[in-house]
């Protein structure tokens, strides 16, 4: 069985890999970067 993942960009150096288990959609997925690059990555990075 093959499981598919969604590969957000975070920043110009890192991803956030999740997998699709159907309880995900797309505007959750785009809060979810929003919030990591808020409070966990450097302005300059994003």
């Amino acid at each position: 069985m093959k499981q598919l993942i969604y590969v957000l960009p975070s920043s110009i150096h890192e991803l956030i890999l999740v997998p699709d288990n159907g309880d995900m959609n797309k505007n959750y997925m785009m809060q979810m970067v929003r919030e990591v690059n808020s409070t966990e990555v450097r302005p300059d990075e994003i």
